[in-house]
């Protein structure tokens, strides 16, 4: 995906990011300061204003053999960090910088679905291709130049890496829906070695991506926004994303409830949530498209923390193991391989 740059009048492809800069030319792809094609936004007056390049990739998740890795003794929600078993350098970060964080939620590591590397993975539960039609709607209010901003409502083939990805996601909302949410430990198997601080009974789940890296206030922000849904039923709280929709109301001084966003680095995630999304199956676009399309349907109640208290480590698309399938919806990449 590529943005238009914020500078005059002028159309194309760009990505603003805080004060970040884009110039584009012909089929050229967008470069921002120090980092190529994302999504960047900024309120104003109470509107959202957002410049997108490209989503954030969603990490490929887990499928099989959950492996206790840390329990750092929290009473927030306990966590799975989604991981390809070929990328035990981005565990060792993730869990370092996990591991760093002061009363930080017990944790533990999930084999992804190595899409790309060719796993099987039935339509049933991914299709194998998708329209953008949905996007379309989103991309064309919060890029500039609206539906002149580039981007193409058409139909694509899913990558081997989104496929993967999405598939993790639902070994994820099973585990949640089942396991959480029969009272259930979801992390049983993680007891012997954390204790009871790992065993959390009918009750969210904390969804990470690998890249995943904490501000120095997520814990504390975290435990306010999940007070201050104690009575609003909800089924998913994003702690990182890209906001694509003006927010639907004000829960709190931290708390939104969302219509539309992009991204899954990290989420909380409910076993009312997680029936929800599996009710809905086959995932039809790339996982995070097809979880927002529900909660601007009002299937799923959405809720993001405002600020974010997740950032993603590295720069859009550096180090990454997605390919993206709609970088082909955009004009400028017309013709390339998707």
């Amino acid at each position: 995906k590529a943005s238009v740059k914020a500078k005059g009048a002028a159309k194309g492809k760009a990505k603003s990011k805080a004060k970040a800069s884009v110039k584009a030319k012909g089929k050229a792809s967008v470069k921002a300061k120090g980092a190529a094609k994302g999504k960047a936004k900024s309120k104003a007056n109470g509107q959202i204003k957002v410049a997108v390049a490209k989503r954030p990739a969603a990490a490929a998740l887990a499928v099989t053999g959950a492996a206790v890795s840390a329990c750092l003794g929290s009473d927030l929600p306990p966590a799975v960090v989604l991981n390809l078993l070929r990328r035990p350098d981005r565990w060792a970060e993730v869990r370092e910088r996990l591991e760093g964080v002061p009363g930080g939620p017990a944790f533990e590591r999930f084999d992804a679905v190595d899409g790309a590397g060719g796993a099987e993975i039935s339509t049933d539960v991914v299709t194998e291709s998708w329209s953008t039609a949905n996007n379309w709607r989103y991309v064309t209010r919060v890029f500039e130049g609206g539906e002149e901003c580039g981007y193409a409502a058409k139909e694509l083939r899913l990558t081997g890496g989104e496929r993967g990805c999405a598939a993790s996601h639902v070994e994820v909302w099973r585990r949640c829906a089942a396991e959480l949410g029969e009272a259930g430990s979801a992390l049983e198997g993680a007891t012997a070695s954390c204790g009871s601080s790992c065993r959390r009974g009918a009750g969210p789940l904390l969804v990470l991506e690998d890249d995943a890296m904490p501000t120095a206030e997520f814990v504390d922000r975290l435990r306010d926004a999940l007070e201050a849904l104690r009575n609003e039923s909800p089924d998913l709280l994003y702690l990182g994303y890209t906001q694509a929709a003006p927010w639907r109301r004000k829960v709190s001084k931290c708390v939104r409830e969302a219509e539309y966003l992009w991204t899954t680095v990290g989420y909380v995630l409910w076993p009312s949530g997680a029936r929800k999304l599996l009710a809905a199956l086959p995932v039809d676009q790339p996982v995070d498209n097809f979880m927002a399309r529900l909660m601007a349907a009002g299937t799923l109640r959405g809720f993001a923390v405002v600020p974010e208290i997740l950032k993603q480590a590295k720069e859009w698309n550096v180090d990454n193991d997605v390919a993206h399938s709609d970088d082909a919806a955009w004009i400028q990449n017309a013709g390339s391989s998707s």
